[in-house]
C-alpha cells in the first residue's frame, strides 16, 4: 500500500531494537509490484549520539554495496557529510520533527496547535545551538509555508517572508538541500506567481 501510494517499485524497510547497549538493525528490500521480499540483512551496532552519523553512513554504504547500487559522486559526498557537528542540535531537531508530524496529522485542533508551537520552538533551538545547520533552516522554511497555508496564516502568525529568509539561509549553507529547493519552488509558484522560476526549481 505504501509503495503504491508513493508510486515506487521498491521499499527498503528498517527496524531497530536496543538489546544490552547494542542496537540490532534489520533491513528488508521489498518488490512492490510482485509483493516479494528480495533481500534482508541484519546489522549489530553499538549506537550512541556520538557515532550515530558514522553508523548511518556505514549501513547506507553496506546496503548500496550489497544491492550493487551505483552511487553518483555527489550522492557519496552527501552520505559522508554530517548534517551537523552539534549532537544536541541534532537531537532537538529530531524531537521537533516528531512534533511537526503531530501538528500535521494530529486528530484534534488543540493537539495540533500545541504541537505546532513546540515544533517551532525546538527547530529554533536547534538553529540557536548550530547556526550552520542547513537542514534545520530548511525544515523551518517548509514548516512555515505549509503551516501558514493550512491555517490561513493565523496559526503562529507565520509571515511567509520567514519562509523566504529560512530558505535563503539553508541554501546559502547547502545549495543542494532538497527541502529548501522545494520550498523555494513553492514560494515562486504560489507567492511570486513566477511559473518559470518555480518549474526550474522543481
Amino acid at each position: 500500500e505504501i509503495g503504491k501510494e508513493l508510486n515506487v517499485d521498491y521499499i527498503l524497510e528498517c527496524e531497530a531494537q536496543n538489546i544490552q547497549h547494542k542496537t540490532l538493525i534489520g533491513l528488508q528490500l521489498f518488490d512492490v509490484v510482485n509483493n516479494k521480499n528480495l533481500w534482508s540483512e541484519p546489522y549489530e551496532k553499538e549506537i550512541s549520539l556520538d557515532n550515530i552519523f558514522e553508523v548511518q553512513r556505514e549501513v547506507t554504504l553496506a546496503v548500496t554495496h550489497d544491492l550493487k547500487a551505483k552511487l553518483a559522486s555527489e550522492e557519496k559526498k552527501r552520505i559522508e557529510r554530517n548534517p551537523t557537528d552539534n549532537i544536541a542540535a541534532y537531537n532537538i531537531y529530531l524531537i521537533g520533527k516528531e512534533y511537526k508530524r503531530i501538528h500535521l496529522f494530529g486528530l484534534d485542533r488543540k493537539t495540533t496547535s500545541d504541537a505546532f508551537y513546540k515544533a517551532k520552538r525546538l527547530f529554533e533551538q536547534a538553529i540557536e545551538l548550530d547556526s550552520t545547520y542547513s537542514e534545520a533552516y530548511a525544515v523551518m522554511a517548509v514548516f512555515s509555508v505549509f503551516s501558514s497555508a493550512a491555517s490561513g496564516g493565523e496559526l503562529g502568525k507565520f509571515d511567509l517572508n520567514d519562509a523566504f529568509v529560512y530558505t535563503s539561509k539553508s541554501l546559502e549553507l547547502d545549495p543542494e538541500n532538497i527541502f529548501a529547493i522545494l520550498t523555494q519552488a513553492i514560494i515562486e509558484r504560489w507567492i511570486n506567481w513566477n511559473y518559470v522560476a518555480a518549474e526550474h526549481q522543481y
